[in-house]
């Protein structure tokens, strides 16, 4: 398995080897009008969306053809994989939703009314405490939610529960990073804000960088992601 990481540039998805000295990044050529993707890091498949549907569609990184996986309920927002336990995991306007890696048992986790002002935006994975978490965004500022990562077909029964709310705050790309017990995300003002789940403390990170324009990051963890366990 060659380590690998996914980039999307203006709709085309470029892919950049890291275990290659010169870092080589080529672009996967039948693969335009990106959203959101992730890889599987274990079978080297690239899952993503589209803009303008609602699709997610998945794709070996030696191959050429995707293939449709399963259609959400609405655009797709952000998307996160777990491929240790199997399972794809997405957002849209109004619903976090997920489905095993093959498209089977679909669920809805959370859902918001679409006449409501709340729309969910980004979605990350912690593997060290096998969680996920997602933003949801009103007229009043930012809350983060929290859930168990699914097992094998339960994710019905995994329990949802609000562990952060921050007032008059707004977010300008629906991006969110877990890494060591912290969070981080866009505000409106282009700025990268951490915070600490344990304390609730939070950082501005790009403080005096003067960027005009950020639509998203990505955060380089100290650990390997995890592989499955042989027995």
């Amino acid at each position: 398995m060659a380590p690998s990481t996914g980039q999307i540039q203006f709709g085309n998805v470029y892919v950049t080897y890291l275990n290659d000295p010169d870092f080589k990044t080529q672009r996967m050529k039948t693969v335009q009008h990106a959203q959101a993707l992730a890889i599987d890091w274990i079978s080297n498949t690239l899952y993503r969306s589209e803009k303008k549907g609602n699709w997610i569609l998945l794709m070996p990184l030696d191959a050429e053809i995707p293939e449709n996986l399963i259609m959400a309920s609405g655009r797709i927002i952000d998307l996160q994989l777990d491929p240790l336990e199997g399972y794809v995991y997405w957002t849209t306007i109004h619903t976090v939703e997920c489905s095993l890696l093959n498209g089977f048992y679909p669920a809805i986790v959370m859902e918001e009314s679409s006449v409501s002002n709340r729309q969910f935006a980004g979605l990350t994975v912690d593997f060290e405490h096998m969680m996920f978490y997602w933003l949801v965004q009103d007229n009043f500022g930012v809350e983060i939610y929290q859930a168990e990562l699914c097992k094998k077909r339960y994710c019905m029964r995994t329990s949802v529960s609000k562990i952060i709310s921050i007032d008059l705050m707004r977010l300008s790309y629906p991006v969110l990073q877990y890494y060591s017990g912290r969070f981080a995300w866009i505000s409106q003002a282009n700025t990268i804000y951490s915070l600490e789940l344990a304390n609730s403390q939070k950082t501005e990170i790009n403080k005096g960088t003067n960027l005009t324009t950020l639509t998203t990051f990505t955060v380089v963890q100290p650990k390997p992601l995890p592989g499955p366990c042989y027995t």
